[in-house]
């Protein structure tokens, strides 16, 4: 989390975080064929993310995590109604 808050965009990390949650989804939904909703939904993480760590501070780091899960249950859900 350290190289992450410290280099953010260029932090490899954040990438690995992202491609984790790829493949996270692909196993969850257990279908090849969404790749590219996978590809979208990952590309939305890694855009949240690191806006994330662009904006926080320590002092708002806490407010930070709690609008970044809201951002990712508010896509989630949006995403799934329209399915």
């Amino acid at each position: 989390m350290a190289n992450k808050e410290l280099k953010k965009w260029r932090s490899h990390y954040l990438y690995i975080h992202v491609c984790i949650h790829f493949i996270l989804i692909l196993l969850v939904t257990w279908n090849l064929g969404l790749w590219r909703v996978a590809l979208v939904i990952s590309f939305l993480h890694l855009l949240i993310d690191a806006i994330k760590l662009q904006y926080q501070r320590p002092s708002t780091q806490r407010a930070w995590f709690f609008r970044s899960n809201r951002a990712f249950s508010r896509f989630y859900f949006a995403y799934g109604l329209s399915m």
